[in-house]
């Protein structure tokens, strides 16, 4: 029973992070697709390491929105953590591109360089990560 509750809980969250909609969307089943923020629920699966799931979300909100450096940051994550390594490698390219300022880019492609065992190139990624970080802010200058 405990399990069930577990694994309900993400479905809850999404309901209450999703449009107004979402609710009314729960009780006539098919369109709940269409009212679901998929954004969010990409994130929430994640964190409920309901990988699988994430990413069917992640892939929904990139569709909706090339551009949600969120959603292909979890997306590349949950590749990650399902063992496909070149698909994860291939989203911290595109968020890099994105987002070049971003150091958790080079920190989770750096971490898909360490399970190819390509160390080198890890190495590379956390030292950028580490300079972006160690750079300071334009406030403090």
């Amino acid at each position: 029973m405990a399990t069930r509750r577990l694994r309900t809980l993400p479905i809850v969250l999404l309901l209450l992070v999703s449009s107004s909609g979402a609710v009314a969307a729960q009780t006539s089943g098919p369109s709940l697709d269409q009212s679901i923020d998929h954004a969010a629920a990409c994130g929430l699966f994640q964190l409920g390491k309901e990988f699988r799931r994430a990413l069917e979300h992640c892939n929904r909100a990139l569709q909706d929105n090339p551009g949600d450096h969120s959603s292909l940051l979890n997306r590349g994550s949950a590749h990650l953590t399902l063992g496909n390594l070149d698909e994860a490698l291939s989203e911290f390219d595109r968020a890099i591109e994105m987002k070049p300022e971003d150091p958790r880019n080079y920190f989770n492609r750096a971490l898909v360089h360490g399970a190819k065992t390509d160390h080198r190139r890890a190495i590379a990624d956390y030292s950028e990560a580490i300079r972006i970080i160690a750079e300071p802010c334009c406030c403090l200058q």
